[in-house]
């Protein structure tokens, strides 16, 4: 029994033994199938990972040649752009220069043109000065000429009435004489005469006087006017008998018995001598103030500006830098002068040209120059184109005279809209 005991526990320790050994080769064996499984594995893996990879490369690839594809095409594109910009820089180029050409060739035109203005102008005032000169030179020439006509006339006239004095006085004497002092007064009353000289009446002279002078040049047949006692009205110079050497005797006065030469008054001049187109009044007419006033300053102003550039090249900009900002001043002088022999031509005195500065007197002033034919001041009649022209004057003058009023109104409050009061003051800051 112990033997089989002893037997058995060996067989049980071989049967252990052998049960460790098989589960020891079972573990192995599974270590080794899992060890193949994980190798298995990883191979699949690395195979996935492989194919992945490929897969990538490949995938890269067909992207790069798209890339490659669209950018040898963008570069086709951009060469093709690149040609068209040449071709129309090329053009633009071309058309440039046919401009370039175009404004040289029109540049050398106007300046050709130009000088050819310039060259006229300066002509036209190198003669225009030139007939002023002339003008000048005759006018002080022939005003001399008047002084000492007028001189001569003076001392003929004076010699003639100191003869007439004592011729007179000698008459005197011998009517004296002979009882005839009656007829002898009435003749000295009615010697006495009155005369105008360019508006302004001066007398009393004798007939003598006035004959010397008419003789002398300083009496003018038409335009100055004579009157004396026994005459209705006013007479033109060269209506009266006798006095610019005509054969018949000065009118015989009235039977009337005339009063003293002291208490002598002339009659006003209401209606002196008829108007006429073809009478050469003196001084300037209306047409011209009115283009004076109207076109030439727009005149001159275009003409300034097209001769500046070329009189700057011509002369240099140190000499016309002084004479261009004072050449805008020319169209007042020529207006002031113009508007003095309008003036002349009204027979108003010069000083008259101060009353334009005068807020109401300017009104009266403007409307004579400007509407009054000539010789207004010695026929005192209108014409037709005068009397459209006063009353276009006073239509605008009231018209001038009913906005300044509203203006003034809507900056003192009168009139209540502060919309138009701020428009209006918008308006006066843009002036």
């Amino acid at each position: 029994a112990a033997k089989a005991a002893e037997e058995a526990t060996l067989r049980a320790a071989a049967e252990a033994k052998a049960t460790d050994e098989a589960r020891t080769a079972a573990a192995a064996r599974a270590r080794a199938q899992a060890e193949e499984a994980a190798r298995a594995k990883a191979d699949a893996k690395l195979k996935a990972s492989e194919d992945a990879r490929a897969s990538a490369e490949a995938t890269a690839a067909e992207q790069a040649n798209l890339r490659a594809a669209a950018e040898a095409k963008a570069a086709e594109e951009t060469k093709l752009r690149a040609a068209a910009e040449a071709r129309a820089a090329e053009e633009t180029k071309l058309r440039a220069a046919a401009e370039t050409k175009a404004m040289e060739e029109a540049r050398t035109t106007a300046e050709a043109k130009a000088a050819e203005v310039a060259r006229a102008t300066a002509e036209a005032i190198v003669a225009a000065a030139k007939a002023a000169e002339e003008a000048t030179l005759r006018a002080a020439a022939e005003a001399k000429a008047t002084d000492e006509a007028r001189t001569a006339a003076a001392a003929r006239a004076r010699a003639q009435a100191e003869e007439a004095a004592r011729a007179k006085a000698d008459a005197e004497v011998a009517q004296a004489k002979t009882g005839n002092k009656r007829k002898s007064a009435k003749d000295s009353v009615q010697s006495v005469w009155f005369y105008t000289c360019e508006g302004d009446r001066l007398g009393p002279v004798s007939f003598e006087e006035l004959k010397a002078m008419a003789a002398g040049s300083s009496l003018n047949p038409r335009l100055d006017m004579v009157w004396r006692q026994s005459m209705d009205a006013w007479k033109p110079a060269g209506q009266i008998d006798g006095l610019f050497e005509r054969k018949s005797m000065p009118v015989e006065p009235k039977e009337t018995l005339a009063p003293p030469a002291a208490s002598i008054h002339p009659p006003q001049q209401g209606s002196r001598t008829p108007m006429a187109a073809n009478v050469a009044w003196p001084g300037a007419h209306r047409r011209s103030l009115l283009l004076i006033t109207l076109v030439f300053p727009f005149a001159w102003e275009y003409a300034l500006n097209a001769i500046s550039p070329l009189l700057v090249k011509q002369f240099g900009q140190a000499l016309m830098g002084k004479i261009l900002p004072a050449a805008p001043l020319v169209p007042l002088v020529v207006l002031v002068y113009f508007l003095l022999k309008r003036l002349m031509n009204l027979g108003m005195s010069r000083w008259w040209c101060l009353a334009v500065f005068a807020p109401i007197l300017n009104l009266w002033v403007g409307y004579r120059c400007f509407a009054c034919p000539a010789g207004y001041a010695y026929h005192k009649k209108m014409d037709g184109p005068g009397i459209a022209l006063a009353i276009l004057y006073w239509l605008i003058m009231l018209l001038a005279v009913l906005i300044l009023a509203a203006c003034v109104a809507l900056l003192c409050g009168a009139i209540h809209s502060p919309a138009l009061q701020e428009q209006l003051r918008v308006l006066i800051r843009i002036a």
